[in-house]
This record gives C-alpha cells, structure tokens and sequence, in this order.
C-alpha cells in the first residue's frame, strides 16, 4: 500500500500531464483560429487601420502575394480586398513542415461614415503591404451609389 506522500506525487504528477496536456491543445486551437479562417494553412491578411484629419489610412500585409492576385473595391459601404496567395511546391523535396499559409482570401472593411468615397482613393503597394488611402468628409455628405474598383500603383 502506498503512503499518504506517494499518493500525493502521483495526484501532483497527473495534474500536471493534464495541465501539461491543456496548454498545449489551447495553443494548437489558438493558432489554427488566430488568422481568423479557422482552417490550418490557409492564409488571412491582417490590417492597420488609422485616421488622420484629413483621411483613413488601411495598411494590410499581403507577404508573398503579387500585385496582380489582388482585387480592391468599394461595394456598399465596404472597402472590399480579394486575391489568392499561391506558392509552387518544390516537388524535389518530402514537405516536413509547412506552416505558410495560402489561398484565397476575401476581406470586407466596413467604411466610417465620413470617407468621401467619390474622392481620390489612392492605393499602393510595396513591400508586401498594400497601403490605402481614403479622403475624409462631413459625416452626413452622401455616399456613392453602385461600386467600382480602385487601381493599385507599384
């Protein structure tokens, strides 16, 4: 029969397996959700948004993409952002690790209501960053019917 502090150690010892077992599914869901697709692998671009008096300013990482894949528009009331990241495998090699996301991705930024959107919109992408620049106006000045698409500059 076990002592009282053997019993102990075991109950500590499973403890902390299962504390041990619980980080490490709480860290596998967080990364399989943190780039807001929920599918491991696929590929989500994140955004800045700021303001300054004069306009909204987005910067949004598009790594690995060619400025050709992407699609920018405005469409009722949203700035709307479409491509695909694509890679060629290296068919030469057996993949061990492969944690860079790719496919389509389609991001919808809802417009504040004092972008003038029937203004200069100007975008631009360097650097794997596609910055976006949207006038400001007065909150109540009328937003343009329909939508169309906005030219991306290299």
């Amino acid at each position: 029969m076990q002592s009282w502090n053997q019993g102990d150690d075991i109950f500590r010892s499973l403890k902390e397996g299962f504390n041990d077992l619980s980080d490490k599914v709480n860290k596998m869901v967080g990364e399989m959700w943190e780039d807001n697709s929920g599918v491991p692998g696929s590929f989500m671009p994140k955004a800045n948004l700021y303001r300054t008096s004069a306009e909204y300013v987005w910067e949004i990482e598009l790594p690995g993409v060619k400025k050709e894949a992407v699609k920018l528009s405005i469409q009722e009331g949203a700035l709307c952002l479409r491509g695909e990241k694509s890679t060629t495998p290296d068919l030469r090699h057996d993949m061990i690790l492969n944690e860079r996301g790719v496919g389509r991705f389609d991001r919808d930024f809802v417009l504040p209501e004092d972008v003038q959107v029937e203004g200069p919109i100007k975008a631009k992408y360097e650097g794997g960053i596609l910055t976006v620049r949207l006038p400001r106006t007065e909150p109540d000045a009328p937003e343009a019917d329909g939508g169309f698409e906005v030219p991306i500059e290299s």
